[in-house]
């Protein structure tokens, strides 16, 4: 298959370029990534149309001649150089994966053409808790690709103060005030809010200084956040539900690589325990980093995701 993975805008978390060198490193597709604008994540990329010289023919054609497309959100600049980037998707709605990176309503209200994509082609959910805007998305793996260079840990011992960090640019949720009076409450235990970083930088804070995380456990669902933690051996508080797919063939053998709280009360008891005795925390890093190890590796990534592509364009 000839492969577009096409950013409309940003790169969100570089999701898009990770995922087009797993494809072009494990399979024998071809895929091309194309950005509007690098400036934020600062990812690598092939076609970055914002610094672009290719003639608006050239990219009109790239789309034409591909087996597949994968957009990544609804397009806010949809002109390259007179070229109306919509119209050049509807010739092609018979190649069009569509991909959510947020909560769907949010990008449904007041955009008829993205109300048309609902309808015309396959939709990718990054979690399954946005099924009940779309009873029939698609909800892959997150790609955290753990056997690459950015995702390797820096081991070390953990001992108190813990530092637990939050990614403020995932969803505060509506318990993050509480979650820090709870972080300022408990001797042994440092906040550390990660706050207008580019990703490259929150990656390098997780390695290098995080203890344990802190994902919205109020929210019912994990975000990546708590799976870029778990490539770094970083224990993560998150309401750990088994309703994403690969969850299902794991979790009976092999529990999950997260701490599957609640509420403050019991993430305050889990929290206290590692306090008390640092082995079990450090012993709980390797759990969760070898979890990752065994179930989520770049190679799994790419195949889970062509499979995707595959059973969804004819």
């Amino acid at each position: 298959m000839k492969i577009i993975n096409f950013n409309p805008e940003i790169d969100p978390a570089g999701v898009g370029w990770t995922l087009t060198d797993l494809i072009n490193r494990y399979t024998e597709h071809e895929c091309v990534h194309v950005v509007m604008d690098r400036h934020y994540y600062m990812y690598p990329t092939h076609i970055h149309l914002r610094n672009s010289f290719m003639e608006p023919q050239e990219l009109e054609q790239l789309f034409a001649d591909s087996d597949v497309i994968h957009i990544n959100q609804y397009p806010p600049v949809v002109n390259y150089r007179g070229l109306d980037l919509r119209d050049v998707i509807s010739k092609n709605w018979n190649k069009v994966i569509f991909e959510f990176h947020g909560a769907p309503e949010l990008d449904f209200t007041g955009h008829p053409f993205v109300l048309e994509i609902k309808d015309k082609c396959p939709i990718i959910l990054v979690h399954p808790y946005y099924k009940k805007w779309i009873p029939n998305g698609i909800v892959p793996s997150i790609t955290t690709p753990v056997d690459t260079e950015n995702w390797t840990p820096i081991w070390r011992r953990k001992e108190p103060p813990y530092v637990c960090g939050k990614s403020s640019s995932s969803g505060e949720g509506k318990n993050f005030q509480e979650w820090l009076d709870l972080c300022r409450s408990i001797d042994g235990l440092e906040e550390y809010q990660i706050y207008k970083k580019t990703h490259k930088q929150c990656l390098q804070i997780k390695r290098d200084m995080l203890d344990l995380g802190h994902d919205s456990y109020d929210l019912g669902y994990v975000n990546i956040s708590a799976f870029e933690n778990a490539c770094f051996g970083v224990p993560t508080l998150t309401s750990g539900k088994t309703d994403m797919p690969i969850f299902e063939e794991t979790v009976e053998n092999s529990g999950l690589p997260f701490e599957d709280v609640r509420n403050n009360e019991e993430a305050e008891a889990l929290i206290r325990s590692w306090i008390k005795d640092p082995d079990l925390l450090n012993e709980r890093s390797r759990e969760v980093r070898a979890w990752m190890e065994t179930y989520w590796s770049g190679k799994d990534c790419a195949r889970i995701w062509t499979e995707i592509y595959k059973e969804n364009i004819k």
